[in-house]
């Protein structure tokens, strides 16, 4: 996990800003999106996000952006901006 933990300081700079990813889990939580190697973050499934997801599929390119990054516990809220 010393990948992700080296890699996440980067994205604190980046909240706000939209980044490439692509869909690596579709859960009941929401999805999952690979921003970078060895980092996920999650969009959780909120109401205009639940409609979006019956359309999305694992391995599609989306554009996200970053809403949080939480440091200690190496997570990644993201939010989508628009289907690739």
């Amino acid at each position: 996990m010393g990948g992700a933990r080296g890699l996440l300081p980067r994205f604190v700079e980046r909240v706000g800003q939209t980044v490439a990813g692509r869909v690596t889990k579709i859960a009941p939580i929401g999805f999952f999106v690979r921003i970078a190697d060895c980092v996920e973050g999650l969009i959780p499934l909120t109401e205009p996000v639940a409609d979006m997801a019956e359309s999305v599929r694992e391995g599609q390119p989306i554009s996200v952006r970053v809403v949080a990054v939480d440091l200690e516990r190496t997570r990644v809220v993201l939010a989508a901006a628009s289907v690739a």
